[in-house]
Formats: structure tokens, sequence, C-alpha cells
């Protein structure tokens, strides 16, 4: 009896690592699908980012940390725990070459987190600082 009720949890709890995600994921996109759709721009005084109902502008000290996937930078808060982000999908540039300007301007104002990787054919500059 004590094996399958130690199952069972298990089970419930590897049901819930698995579900909790994919219904957070859920819950977020219905709270932000009717802004439509969002445009930022990134320059040298920081991140402003607009829907058809919000603009929000964070400086470079609110986003002192990013790191890059394949398909999107996260900009990270300074905080420990990263609690705000900004995500900026790649998909969003106009041309391949916005990519590495906007990699180099977080470069620039913002220090790299996980792994570096080489993107364009040329290696990642230095880590800031």
């Amino acid at each position: 009896m004590t094996t399958v009720l130690s199952l069972s949890a298990l089970a419930l709890v590897a049901g819930m690592y698995l579900l909790v995600p994919a219904l957070q994921g859920r819950q977020v996109h219905r709270m932000i699908a009717p802004q439509g759709e969002f445009q930022a721009v990134v320059d040298d005084s920081g991140v402003r980012v607009a829907s058809r109902y919000s603009e929000t502008t964070y400086r470079w000290p609110m986003l002192t940390r990013y790191t890059e996937t394949d398909e999107l930078f996260v900009l990270l808060t300074p905080d420990r725990y990263g609690i705000g982000i900004v995500v900026l999908p790649k998909r969003g540039a106009s041309e391949p070459v916005d990519v590495d300007r906007l990699r180099d301007l977080l470069n620039l104002h913002a220090t790299r987190v996980g792994p570096k990787r080489v993107r364009s054919g040329r290696p990642e500059p230095a880590q800031r600082g």
C-alpha cells in the first residue's frame, strides 16, 4: 500500500511539474493577447515597449543583464531572481544585421549571462565588467 501511495504522489508531482508551466503560459497569453501587437525600440537610453493600450520605458539601470537563445533576447532586472524581464523576439528584426546591432547595443549596456554563442559567423565580444 505504501508503494502505491508513493508512486501516486510521484506521478502527481511529475504531472504538476509538466502541467503548471503550460497553464501559466496560457494564462499570461490570455492576459496580453487583447493588447495586440507589441513594438519595442532599443537605444542608448533604454528599452521602450508599446502595445495598443500601454507603453513602458525601461532605462538601462533597470535592465542590467541579458541572455540570448536562438529565437530571443531576454533582458533581466538586477535583482537576484530576475523577476522583471523584457523579452525581445529576434523575429522582430527587419534583417539579420539588426540582430547583430541589437546584440552590440546590449553588450554596451548590460552584462550577458548564460552560455556564449557565435552568431553571424563572428565571435561574441567579451563580457562587460
